[in-house]
């Protein structure tokens, strides 16, 4: 059943990020930068999750397969975000959004680009690839940033 959220008109529900990013992991020592204050966002389910933006980078545009040789976000921008619960699945994702500034630009600029930023930005969120065995470690750098952020403000 797709769902559709009333106020931004996007699919409720998030896809996981396959082809071309279907074996690319994310690396996190180099390419994972929190940045600015937490917040709480809900997810797809209702329930309130930690989140905490990360800084944009061609990495991760990459993973997603909609790098640019050129600065795009004045046709399309492409946010990150990390997401953690407090319920019992304790549950962590790295999470992207894109949005479409220009189609007209879009499609003369980055005709290539074009269909996949289209079907991209019609979600509410894009789970990115990351390895099981980093997660815990992103996890743990997501709550000290968390913690950090919270006891100077």
């Amino acid at each position: 059943m797709n769902k559709t959220d009333s106020k931004t008109g996007k699919k409720v529900g998030i896809i996981r990020c396959v082809d071309p990013c279907e074996n690319t992991f994310i690396n996190i020592k180099d390419n994972i930068v929190f940045a600015g204050a937490p917040y709480n966002k809900k997810n797809f389910f209702g329930n309130t999750v930690k989140a905490i933006g990360i800084a944009p980078n061609d990495v991760l545009d990459s993973i997603l397969g909609i790098h640019t040789s050129d600065n795009h976000n004045s046709v399309f921008a492409a946010s990150y975000y990390a997401i953690s619960s407090d319920n019992a699945e304790n549950e962590f994702s790295v999470m992207a959004d894109v949005k479409i500034i220009d189609v007209s630009s879009l499609k003369e600029k980055y005709p290539e680009l074009a269909m996949r930023v289209e079907i991209l930005s019609k979600y509410a969120g894009i789970e990115m690839p990351v390895r099981a065995k980093e997660k815990q470690t992103l996890k743990d750098s997501f709550m000290q940033y968390y913690i950090d952020w919270m006891e100077q403000y």
